[in-house]
């Protein structure tokens, strides 16, 4: 068993790591200090009973100052997690649909995923936000028709966004958009870790018939700063992650669909 002294000491070098670089995953922390990610994860775990750090997908940030972690650093996290909910997320979108799919890295092994049924693209209309997608989908030339929505660009994520973003998206009306939820909280709760990606994904449900939020199991329990909105004014959860009879009933109370990863 490890002595307390051990765990005190990795603590304060989790903190000072955070307090240099603001965030750090699980992965980079358990390289850093010589240990296991099982052992890291418990000294988040301890950290964030004391309010000292918030965890984030993937690893953690100081308390109150929680940034999303950087698109190459999230695309090589739980990717096998990913490709699973990513997988069931495709068995939802029918020949002749409009489908958004918002820029996140489970949703690019979504359009990776839809790419398969090549039969089926070529009636899908996509509309995105993300540069990658656009690309996965040949600029256009493997569906019936692609809409890339305009704003500014966001290099680092690969992605359109910002006021100029939401109000193109205002423009449309699909029958199914797919969103990635950044975080779930046990009142069922999503939340975001950038006011941009509250803003689009709640104009997202504005305009979609019906909406899916992709998430895998690193992302409950977890918050983010900025609140999207509560799990009923969504069609359903896309997930691994492994909800407990309480929550279960839940969802199913508000006629919000679990779709298992």
């Amino acid at each position: 068993m490890a002595r307390t002294g051990d765990m005190e000491n990795r603590c304060q070098r989790i903190l000072d790591i955070l307090e240099q670089g603001g965030a750090a995953s699980v992965t980079k922390l358990a390289a850093s200090l010589g240990v296991t990610k099982e052992t890291i994860r418990k000294d988040l775990q301890f950290l964030a009973s004391q309010d000292k750090i918030s965890r984030i997908h993937g690893g953690a940030a100081l308390a109150n100052a929680a940034p999303a972690m950087p698109f190459a650093e999230r695309e090589n996290l739980d990717t096998t997690e990913k490709r699973f909910v990513a997988t069931a997320a495709s068995r939802l979108v029918e020949a002749g649909d409009s489908i958004l799919i918002e820029a996140s890295t489970t949703n690019l092994l979504l359009c990776q995923a839809l790419c398969q049924d090549e039969e089926r693209l070529r009636t899908l209309t996509v509309v995105t936000n993300s540069v990658r997608m656009l690309q996965v989908l040949g600029g256009g030339a493997k569906c019936r028709m692609l809409f890339f929505l305009g704003g500014q660009m966001d290099t680092e994520e690969g992605r359109t966004s910002g006021r100029l973003t939401v109000s193109a998206l205002q423009t449309f009306r699909v029958t199914k958009a797919f969103l990635s939820a950044a975080a779930l909280d046990r009142q069922m709760r999503i939340t975001s870790f950038r006011e941009s990606d509250m803003l689009f994904q709640r104009q997202a449900i504005a305009c979609a018939d019906k909406t899916y939020v992709l998430l895998n199991r690193s992302k409950f329990p977890s918050s983010g700063l900025f609140p999207v909105c509560s799990v009923e004014e969504v069609s359903g959860l896309v997930t691994d992650a492994p909800f407990d009879g309480r929550l279960g009933d839940y969802l199913a109370q508000h006629q919000v669909e679990w779709v298992r990863a």
